[in-house]
């Protein structure tokens, strides 16, 4: 027998996995650079924390930057499409956060668990670029189009917003 939905059944549905990714990115982050405390050198958690604080605010600006130059696409694709490459790329960073918190990483030196986070972010950072460029094509934007959009949306803001932290004294 089949139970009868009603038409709002599958927005609730909807907006309940929105409320689920946006939990697992917020609680992530913050996760993720609370676990550099305590274990890392205070430089190094202090660039965690930059790090975190960055690339929340950008995703901020990823969202205006799409609601104003991608119009053509719903909205709704753009929030799907943020929210799956941020869950995707929070993985890589749960992963990073649970190496600091349950194992002795820090207690090798910094030089390999510095690269170790180093190639995590790395590959968040492909992840997440690539599912959102999957996602957008999707919607009939061009690659091109959607890699300049991450870019000016996402990774301009991130640098900037790291240089403001005073980053720059570590190039």
């Amino acid at each position: 027998m089949r139970v009868k939905t009603g038409p709002t059944d599958g927005k609730i549905i909807v907006t309940i996995r929105h409320w689920i990714r946006s939990g697992i990115a917020v609680v992530g982050t913050i996760w993720y650079a609370w676990s550099f405390y305590g274990v890392a050198p205070r430089d190094v958690a202090w660039l965690a924390s930059a790090v975190g604080v960055s690339a929340g605010l950008s995703w901020l600006v990823l969202g205006a930057t799409l609601g104003l130059f991608a119009r053509s696409v719903p909205v709704n694709h753009w929030f799907d499409a943020c929210l799956s490459s941020m869950t995707r790329g929070m993985t890589f960073l749960l992963v990073a956060a649970a190496l600091n918190t349950f194992t002795p990483l820090w207690s090798r030196g910094e030089i390999m668990p510095v690269v170790l986070h180093l190639s995590l972010l790395l590959g968040a950072g492909v992840v997440m670029t690539s599912t959102f460029v999957a996602l957008s094509g999707a919607h009939g934007v061009l690659i091109t189009r959607a890699l300049l959009l991450w870019v000016a949306g996402l990774h301009l803001p991130f640098v900037l917003l790291m240089l403001g932290y005073g980053v720059w004294r570590w190039l």
